[in-house]
C-alpha cells in the first residue's frame, strides 16, 4: 500500500466521522495536517471526500427526500412548508460564506484559532444539558428554522462543528433531538453540494492537474461515504438518548490541548 494510499484513507475516515459527529470536520483536518505535518492533499481531493460524506447524508434520509419531493409536487400534508422552511435555514449562512469568503479562508491558516472555536463548539454541545430545553413533536416552524440558520453562519470557521451548532440551535428552540438533526443534514445537502460544485469548478478553471491519483480519489470517495453512513447511525442512536452533549467536554479538552501545544 502506497504512502497516498494511506494519506486518503486516513483523511477519507476523518472526514467520514467528523462530518457527521459534532466535533468539526474542517478543524480536525486542519488538526490533521499540522500535527502529522501533512501537505495539502488539494481542493479536488478534499471536495471528492466532502462529495462522499454528501452522499452519506442523501443515503441515510433517501426515505424522507423522497416524501418531500413527491408531495411537494402533488401539494400533499405539509411538504412546501417543510421546503420552505429548509431554503430560508440555508441563507444566512449562503450570504456570510459569499460575504466573507476571504476572511474564512484565513482563518483555514491558523491552528490556534480552530482551538479556541473547538472548545466554542464545546460549549455550545452543552447548553441543552444545562439548560434543558423542552422538546416539542413535529416539524420544525419557520421561526425555529430561521434560528437554526443563523445559527450555521457559525459553523463556517474552522473548529465550529455545522452539526453540533445547528443541531444544539434546534433543540435549543424546542425541537425533538432527531428532528432537529434531520433539519440540520437536509440542510447541509444543498450547502455542501453548492460547496462541492464551486470547488470543482475553480478547480476546471485553473487548469492545475489533481495532487493525487483518480484510483486514490474513487477510493477516498467510497471511504468517506461509508464511514459517514455508519456514522449517521451512530449519531441518531447518540440523539435518542440524549447523549449529543458528550462531545461537549471533548471538544473542551481538544481545543485547549491545540491552543496550548500548536503553534
Amino acid at each position: 500500500m502506497s504512502a497516498e494510499t494511506i494519506k486518503v484513507a486516513v483523511l477519507a475516515v476523518l472526514q467520514g466521522v467528523t462530518e457527521i459527529l459534532p466535533v468539526s470536520s474542517s478543524g480536525h483536518l486542519v488538526l490533521g495536517k499540522t500535527l502529522l505535518k501533512l501537505q495539502s492533499p488539494g481542493a479536488v481531493l478534499e471536495a471528492v471526500l466532502h462529495g462522499g460524506t454528501l452522499l452519506a447524508i442523501v443515503a441515510y434520509y433517501r426515505v424522507r427526500l423522497m416524501e418531500l419531493a413527491v408531495d411537494f409536487f402533488q401539494g400533499f400534508g405539509t411538504a412546501r412548508r417543510d421546503v420552505g422552511a429548509l431554503i430560508l435555514g440555508c441563507i444566512p449562512a449562503a450570504v456570510a460564506g459569499v460575504l466573507l469568503e476571504d476572511r474564512i479562508d484565513a482563518a483555514f491558516d491558523s491552528p490556534r484559532l480552530v482551538g479556541f472555536c473547538l472548545m466554542g463548539t464545546g460549549l455550545i454541545l452543552l447548553l441543552p444539558k444545562i439548560f434543558a430545553p423542552i422538546s416539542r413533536s413535529g416539524h420544525l416552524s419557520i421561526r425555529q428554522a430561521l434560528v437554526v440558520g443563523v445559527a450555521q453562519i457559525l459553523s463556517l470557521l474552522p473548529g465550529v462543528s455545522r452539526s453540533g451548532t445547528t443541531i444544539t440551535a434546534g433543540r435549543l428552540a424546542g425541537a425533538e433531538g432527531r428532528e432537529s438533526a434531520q433539519f440540520s443534514f437536509l440542510m447541509a445537502i444543498p450547502l455542501l453540494a453548492g460547496a462541492l460544485g464551486l470547488t470543482l469548478l475553480k478547480v476546471v478553471k485553473s487548469g492545475v492537474a489533481p495532487a493525487v491519483s483518480t484510483g486514490s480519489m474513487v477510493m477516498g470517495f467510497a471511504i468517506a461515504a461509508v464511514v459517514g453512513f455508519f456514522t449517521m447511525i451512530a449519531l441518531n442512536r447518540l440523539l435518542a438518548s440524549n447523549r449529543l452533549w458528550w462531545f461537549g467536554p471533548y471538544c473542551l479538552l481538544a481545543g485547549l490541548v491545540t491552543v496550548l501545544v500548536v503553534r
